[in-house]
């Protein structure tokens, strides 16, 4: 089904900002003329089964006209959806002096078939500013406070601070896949006994690390086991919500990236990731509204985990659950005074590129004869829905124009277009995540999902171009929306991470016929 074919592109953006905590990167070609100083590898195992690797590099290189170090860590990671191998991959770095000054960062970000994010940055005095590869210049610059750690500084902290059980260490670090600057904790723990695959047994020293809430959401410590000599990380592991303990240990180059065997692979996202429900509603996307209790179990602040707008409410709150009360809206209601939308939902940027010519020329063939902007957004969520291809290439969040001429994706393009095209066409538009009713053969289930919004005679009204039903009944659960306004990273898609990391249940209590 359309609708279970985005859980690839949510679970790629949990990774990459999981790695956070283990600063991450894909292969980038290097240049010629750089020299070699230093590099390791790490297999990477998912509950036991490898299932990719992490290469780390330091390469002599300059920056600005500077002498620097160029420090790379690749990351490659193999995992199934539906059955069907979807390979995760992403690219970042930092340019250092060698006291471990951060001269500039970069990333290369997988985002759909044949297209990635490319940005980079340069630090000059109190900013970085970053620069994202695009068909113009785009430009952002973010406070650079002093003290910021590099990935190569990052490597030597602990070895300079001569870190020993029961120290805590604070330090700051740059994440490209959220264009932040994260502050990280470490706890040093006490030495243990790890015993490796061939036997030989180490006496390590326990690391913890944590990234301070980002947007409101934890994400998972990582633990690290390192030499007490010489301070190099040898083992780390973080837990993935879904897929299980991904755990990294030092190897060799041969052993790291022997190809991974689709028959190794144990852990499938869509039975891992899905919110399994007790109760089958015939029909529930025609009802007139469902009454679900969610439960988070890892979250102390519950009730801001779900958006609430006209079509849901949040009652009945117990602790780490509450009513999610969801009604259908399939069209606008009468409104006394109609206010405008904000710019940022008009405006093209990035992600949704609606002055793109191919995005204006696809809205134009799809609201021909259309009367108003209800009907202009209801044509164009049917326009995608007969248009589009749903197929599974590891996309992860292709940008509007791309997908205007590949028509192909998973529910985050159709998405993506869905709303360029309504801006094309002068109808304010955004992008809402959450979770949607799926009605499998096996148990009914909450996927991940998304969706697009319009702003019509005053507003929000949800379409999803996935199915094209005319707008949307109560088997769209909403967590957040956003406009992408002025964004070049998977930020706005944290809030997903957060309810997947609070360890979801769900169950259905009622349900209310259609008027």
């Amino acid at each position: 089904m359309r609708m279970m074919q985005c859980w690839q592109s949510l679970l790629s953006v949990l990774v990459w900002t999981i790695w956070i905590l283990v600063p991450t990167a894909a292969r980038a070609e290097e240049p010629l003329q750089s020299k070699l100083l230093f590099e390791n590898w790490e297999v990477a195992l998912l509950d036991g089964n490898r299932v990719g690797y992490v290469h780390f590099t330091v390469h002599e290189d300059s920056a600005n006209g500077v002498k620097a170090l160029r420090a790379t860590k690749s990351m490659k990671l193999s995992v199934l959806r539906g059955g069907n191998v979807a390979t995760i991959q992403a690219d970042t770095g930092t340019y250092e002096t060698a006291d471990g000054t951060v001269l500039g960062v970069f990333m290369t970000q997988a985002l759909g078939q044949n297209q990635s994010l490319q940005m980079t940055g340069a630090v000059e005095g109190k900013e970085l500013i970053l620069e994202v590869e695009d068909r113009v210049k785009n430009e952002k610059r973010i406070p650079w406070p002093e003290g910021v750690v590099g990935l190569l500084k990052e490597t030597r902290l602990l070895r300079e601070k001569k870190a020993k059980p029961g120290d805590e260490i604070d330090y700051l670090y740059f994440e490209p896949t959220i264009a932040a600057i994260v502050k990280i904790r470490v706890n040093v723990g006490e030495k243990e006994v790890l015993t490796f695959d061939n036997g030989t047994k180490r006496e390590l020293l326990r690391i913890q690390s944590k990234a301070e809430r980002i947007a409101n959401v934890q994400l998972p410590g990582m633990t690290a086991w390192i030499d007490p000599m010489t301070y190099q990380t040898l083992v780390s592991e973080v837990e993935l919500p879904g897929l299980g303990r991904l755990r990294m240990v030092r190897s060799t180059k041969e052993n790291a990236t022997a190809r991974v065997e689709p028959k190794a692979l144990k852990t499938d996202l869509l039975a891992t990731q899905s919110i399994p429900l007790g109760e089958r509603v015939n029909q529930l996307h025609a009802q007139g509204g469902i009454v679900y209790r969610i439960t988070l179990s890892g979250d102390d602040d519950v009730t801001s985990a779900f958006s609430k707008d006209a079509r849901q409410s949040i009652e009945n709150v117990q602790k780490n659950s509450f009513e999610l009360h969801v009604q259908a809206v399939r069209k606008p209601k009468a409104v006394e005074k109609v206010e405008p939308a904000a710019k940022e939902f008009l405006e093209s940027n990035y992600f949704i590129n609606s002055n793109d010519d191919r995005v204006k020329q696809l809205a134009k063939m799809a609201v021909a004869g259309a009367a108003d902007d209800w009907q202009k957004s209801l044509q164009i969520e049917k326009f995608v829905r007969q248009n589009m291809r749903a197929v599974n290439f590891g996309e992860a969040m292709a940008t509007a124009d791309h997908v205007a001429r590949t028509l192909s994706g998973d529910c985050t393009e159709f998405a993506m277009l869905a709303a360029a095209m309504c801006r094309a066409e002068g109808i304010p538009s955004r992008t809402a995540v959450g979770l949607i009713y799926v009605d499998s053969a096996e148990r009914p289930v909450l996927a991940f999902h998304m969706w697009t919004e319009v702003y019509v005679k005053g507003q929000w009204l949800a379409i999803d171009a996935t199915r094209a039903n005319g707008g949307v009944g109560p088997g769209h659960l909403k967590i957040s929306d956003h406009s992408w306004y002025e964004t070049r990273s998977v930020t706005p898609l944290l809030p997903v991470m957060r309810v997947l990391l609070a360890k979801p249940q769900a169950k259905i209590l009622s349900a209310t016929a259609p008027e």
